[in-house]
């Protein structure tokens, strides 16, 4: 291959060398073979280049004929509009030749006439190179002559063109001439599938059998005979317009009996897709005269085949020679047949039913696909499924394809495939696909008591209707309803309450299947609860449990909110029964679920209101005026729209300081009301006698009066702190009402206190205390003065009294022991501002003066036992109750004598105006040690008395007299006299006087 390139790139150079310019050269080969190898030549002395690149150009074929010694040749369009050079190929050259077309000796001489190429040269090898616009070599085509066969008379065309309708059923029969209408051929197949003749361009020809026009050429194979002949063979072929087949040279050496029979596999591009394998075929019957034409399958598109058929037509001449024989005529013919298949889209009928029951997983149904219109068919087992179907089902979807499914459109993707797809009919929802152009379906939800719904599947291709399928769709069965229960304070909840169960079927509203105390099913819409059945899953409020064997399930227990609800299923039938529950609990929902398999079959919302409960706190303040003989009055409050505590009643000293939640429920005949553990039922109307307890120190009494608490504080201790009563109403077994009552009881203080005196105190002056709030307490503290020493203090101090207040001063410490308050018969009441005037009190071993300044306490030791403590009790009462009670130990100055006994200079019972009452008694002193001298003194001869007003009333004339009875015992003996002025206001005098001793 190498040399022949080199030889003819020699050949071109020397053709450079030679000329002045580049002639127009042609190169010829074997049609049959190849140049694919170009090189470029440097050799020129000046250092010119040159590219030269050799390019095949295969040879054409076309047909031409010798008649009268000139050779004819009937020129196709582009020999008609191009320029040629006809060249002879010399048969000595093995490869090729390259020609100057000025002078060349292998040109031929022609000329174009009606259509044809006329040249004089007849023989063969003969070529037709057809020139660009630049003269250079374009196309090139070898004539292949016919043998002579007689008087060619010229060149026939015959356009033949044929109306088909083709659809699916087309098997891939030959189209041919089947029979006859009158002088008309008819043409189909013999299967008569799929394709159908609508109508055709005849033609008129010799009679073939009865027929006249035509509309396939006849076909020969006798050129010799005297009738109509003709040797045809297929040139080429078109599919829409697009060359797909050219038919190898004619060899005029060989006989051709059928013609040639060529099969061409076709591709082709249309506007919409891409079909492969399409096959046109085309060949004679065999009977050799007919011509026949088939497709290997239903192209699916409009589709045009035009099919060439070359050929020569011999017809006898009517005017006969001399001698008597037949002239026949010849003619070079084209005969050009167009079938134009028109594409029928069959549409597919039918319509299938497909029920699902409880068992159906939502997985898909595969249908069958065939475009032979059977049956639909389902490819998969799919659990729950019942299918029904009539009519033909559906065609395999193809690319391009159009699927709409209850109106929504969609388009088939490559190799029949498309997408998961959502759909949905009222409150059915399904989604569906396509697999290798198989359609699936499944159902994604469906509502409550899904009816039956109904949707089309239509398949378009090429935009004609093929499928229209209905669809009846069953949905599993679903139901659901709410329901509304109510429990009430009566109800026991040790029972549990029972539900019926319902069919799926024939579904019925939610009821109750026991009647038990407090409860009510309030209301009930829609459909109750299906029954369960063994490896059902129930859930409620997304928990969930398998139901046993005869549809059992244990007790579970389950909270909503504060709500403690326990559920158990017999029988297929749900129980529950609240165990607990808040205060005020708000009404709760238990949504309870069925499933079977992966279906939901039932949902219930059940609204559950349980038993009432309320709950409160409040804070009642007593202080000291409260009087403890009467009772606070607290309202009672409704279940259903509680309020907060309150008092029904005005009770001096008593405060409701606070209330949080609902107050106490009024209790009717039956409960039971828990105080502090302590337990009592309700009587008839709602009443409960008067009853004691304590807590701790606290003492307190209570009753119910139609339904309403009553309580009063009996009792308290010293400081008591804030007692809660814990108030609790049960009503049969539930407690309705809880409420902590916080008690604040009135204040009461205590306080022991020393006072020291000493010699340098000054009798009768007042030891002024500091007062304490009772708020916040304090110790006992006082004023300085001389001679008095606070030893110690225990407790708290001495409250401010207020006017009203009561003071009691005696020295009874026995009945403060027993914790009892027990007062003294005497008491003086503090007046206004907090005032007492000075009150002067014998105890049993001194007296003692007791005033109030300002609410606050002042004590003086007017007179004691010598050598003995003075003890004073001082207790505080406000309205009713003590609020302080206090002890003082007055330690009075040590003294070297004792007195052995005391008197009271009493001047008894005096009639307003009496003059010179007189009064006597005795003292009697005896020394603890030898004295050598002692003088005594009263400190005054007119010591004043004084009443518990602070009036004044003046003794006069006392007088000491003493005798020594002993070594160590004097007597001293005290006498004076009194006179009372009519106008002296009323009532108990005393006063003191003081017996001054000096000792040697």
């Amino acid at each position: 291959m190498i040399k022949k390139i080199v030889m003819i790139m020699m050949l071109i150079l020397n053709i450079i060398s030679f000329s002045k310019e580049v002639p127009h050269t042609y190169i010829y080969d074997n049609p049959e073979k190849a140049i694919t190898t170009a090189e470029t030549l440097k050799k020129k002395p000046n250092g010119a280049e040159m590219n030269i690149s050799v390019t095949k150009i295969k040879s054409k074929e076309i047909m031409g004929y010798i008649n009268n010694g000139k050779i004819y040749i009937p020129l196709n369009e582009e020999l008609k509009n191009n320029n040629v050079v006809v060249t002879t190929k010399n048969k000595n050259t093995r490869t090729k030749r390259s020609l100057k077309t000025s002078n060349n000796s292998n040109t031929v001489n022609f000329e174009k006439e009606n259509g044809k190429l006329i040249t004089d040269y007849t023989k063969d090898n003969l070529y037709i190179n057809v020139l660009g616009s630049e003269r250079n070599l374009k196309n090139l085509y070898k004539v292949n002559l016919l043998s002579s066969i007689g008087n060619i008379k010229g060149h026939r065309v015959y356009n033949y063109s044929m109306n088909l309708e083709i659809d699916d059923r087309y098997d891939g029969a030959w189209i041919e001439k089947i029979g006859r209408n009158g002088a008309y051929a008819t043409y189909g197949t013999v299967t008569n599938q799929g394709l159908k003749f609508i109508n055709g361009s005849y033609v008129l020809s010799q009679s073939l059998g009865d027929e006249k026009y035509n509309i396939f050429p006849k076909v020969t194979p006798d050129l010799g005979s005297n009738s109509e002949s003709n040797l045809i063979y297929v040139g080429e072929i078109y599919i829409n317009n697009q060359k797909v087949y050219q038919a190898p040279p004619y060899n005029p050496k060989k006989q051709y009996i059928n013609g040639y029979k060529y099969d061409l596999v076709a591709s082709y591009q249309n506007g919409q897709a891409t079909l492969e394998d399409l096959i046109v075929q085309v060949a004679s019957k065999s009977n050799g005269r007919e011509l026949l034409v088939k497709l290997n399958k239903n192209p699916t598109i409009d589709l045009a085949v035009n099919i060439k058929v070359n050929g020569i037509s011999g017809r006898s001449n009517t005017n006969q020679g001399t001698s008597g024989a037949t002239v026949i005529d010849y003619y070079t013919v084209e005969n050009n047949i167009r079938l134009n298949f028109k594409s029928i889209i069959r549409t597919f009928i039918g319509s299938s039913t497909l029920t699902f029951n409880e068992s159906y997983n939502k997985s898909f149904v595969n249908f069958n696909a065939d475009n032979n219109g059977s049956s639909l068919g389902v490819e998969n087992s799919v659990p729950g499924l019942n299918f029904g179907t009539s009519g033909a089902g559906i065609a395999f979807l193809q690319q391009g394809d159009i699927l709409e499914l209850n109106g929504a459109r969609v388009i088939i993707g490559a190799s029949g495939n498309l997408g998961e797809t959502q759909g949905s009919i009222g409150t059915l929802g399904y989604k569906y696909k396509a697999e290798n152009g198989k359609l699936r379906l499944a159902l994604t939800n469906w509502g409550v008591l899904e009816p039956s719904r109904t949707f089309e599947v239509k398949v378009l291709k090429g935009g004609s209707e093929a499928v229209r399928h209905t669809f009846t769709i069953q949905a599993p069965k679903r139901v659901e309803g709410t329901s509304r229960v109510k429990f009430v304070e009566t109800y026991p909840n040790t029972q549990f309450v029972a539900f019926n169960g319902v069919s799926l079927n024939s579904p019925t509203a939610l009821s109750l299947e026991n009647s038990v105390t407090g409860v009510t099913l309030e209301s009930s819409t829609g459909a109750g609860l299906v029954t369960m059945q063994q490896g059902d899953i129930l859930e409620i409020n997304g928990v969930q449990n398998q139901i046993g064997a005869s549809g059992t399930l244990g007790e579970k227990n389950i909270s909503l909110g504060s709500l403690a609800l326990n559920y158990a299923v017999q029988g297929g039938k749900l129980r529950i029964r609240p165990i607990s529950w808040g205060v005020q609990e708000p009404q709760r929902e238990a949504t309870v679920r069925i499933i079977r398999g992966t279906n939901e079959i039932s949902k219930q919302v059940i609204s559950i209101q349980a038993p009432k409960r309320v709950e409160g706190t409040s804070r009642v303040k007593f202080v000291e005026t409260y009087p403890n003989t009467q009772f606070v009055a607290f309202n009672g409050v409704s279940l259903n729209s509680p309020t907060a505590l309150s008092l029904e009643n005005s009770v001096t000293g008593v405060t409701l300081e606070s209330s949080t939640g609902a107050g106490i429920v009024t209790m009717l005949q039956g409960d039971t009301l828990d105080i502090n553990g302590v337990q009592n039922q309700i009587g008839a109307s709602g009443n409960l006698g008067e009853k004691e307890t304590t807590i701790d120190t606290l003492r307190f009494a209570y009753k119910v009066e139609a339904g309403k608490l009553r309580v009063k504080v009996l009792d308290w201790g010293v400081l008591e702190p804030r007692r809660d009563i814990r108030i609790k109403v049960k009503r049969g077994t539930n407690e309705i009402s809880i409420h902590t009552l916080n008690i604040k009881s009135p204040t009461k203080v205590e306080g022991d206190t020393n006072l020291k005196f000493d010699n340098t105190y000054q009798i009768r002056n007042n030891v002024k205390f500091n007062a304490i709030n009772l708020e916040t307490y304090g110790r006992l503290s006082m004023q300085s003065l001389q001679g008095v020493i606070l030893e110690n203090t225990t407790g708290s101090g001495i409250p401010f009294m207020n006017q009203g207040d009561k003071i009691y001063v005696s020295d009874n410490f026995t009945a403060r022991r027993n914790r009892r308050a027990v007062f003294a018969d005497n008491y003086y009441e503090i007046g206004a501002s907090g005032t007492l005037a000075k009150q002067n009190i014998k105890l049993t071993n001194g007296e003692v003066g007791v005033q109030v300044e300002g609410g606050k306490l002042n004590l003086a030791l007017n007179n004691w036992t010598v050598n003995k403590n003075v003890n004073v009790r001082v207790q505080i009462v406000r309205g009713t109750n003590q609020i302080m009670d206090h002890t003082f130990t007055l330690k009075a100055p040590d003294a070297p004598f004792n007195v052995i006994s005391q008197g009271v200079l009493d001047f008894g019972t005096i009639i307003a105006g009496a003059k010179n009452r007189t009064a006597e008694t005795d003292v009697k002193i005896e020394m603890i040690k030898d004295v050598t001298d002692i003088q005594f003194k009263l400190n005054t001869d007119s010591p004043e008395l004084y009443n518990k007003n602070g009036t004044t009333l003046r003794a006069r004339n006392l007088q000491a007299l003493v005798r020594q009875q002993a070594n160590r015992r004097y007597l001293v003996k005290i006498q004076g006299k009194l006179d009372v002025p009519e106008n002296q206001e009323l009532g108990e005098y005393s006063g003191s006087l003081i017996l001054e001793m000096k000792i040697k």
